[in-house]
């Protein structure tokens, strides 16, 4: 599957705000906490930050955002429920990372991931994200725990 980056719209928020995961990972879906809602909601955070990627068929399969900290970009990202497992993460993921280095420069990549995520956390660690630290915070109306992971950015 080839992914197609363009800027997040209204429209393709909703799309968004409209998918239900399965089992532990509904603890994705965009409505479990408010406040994480709102914020992706804000369409006034959303240029050059905030980006959809389309599939062949021109159907949203994945969203991500970035967070610029000095020479660090932070990626928060997710697939399309029904994209997930089938080993299309590594593609989308390099696709992300490319945008962010063409559009931020940046040194180095910085991403959380949920600590019962093994398939995402594979993924990362496959591209190269090392494990950082462990933290919490409450989201989703519960502590959860998550894990930072870091890659350097520059392709050497």
């Amino acid at each position: 599957m080839k992914f197609r980056i363009v800027p997040m719209t209204d429209e393709y928020a909703q799309q968004v705000v409209s998918w239900r995961y399965e089992g532990e990972y509904a603890f994705y879906d965009m409505d479990a906490e408010p406040g994480d809602l709102r914020e992706f909601l804000d369409s006034t955070s959303w240029p050059g930050r905030s980006y959809v990627t389309l599939s062949d068929d021109d159907s949203v399969s994945g969203f991500f955002d970035y967070k610029v900290d000095g020479d660090v970009v932070e990626i928060g990202l997710g697939m399309r429920p029904d994209l997930t497992g089938q080993g299309l993460g590594a593609g989308f993921l390099d696709k992300v990372l490319e945008f962010a280095r063409q559009i931020h420069n940046p040194e180095e990549f910085r991403l959380f991931v949920a600590t019962f995520n093994k398939r995402a956390i594979l993924v990362y660690e496959r591209a190269g994200f090392e494990r950082v630290r462990e933290t919490s915070w409450w989201t989703a109306g519960a502590m959860h725990d998550f894990i930072e992971m870091r890659k350097p950015a520059r392709i050497t």
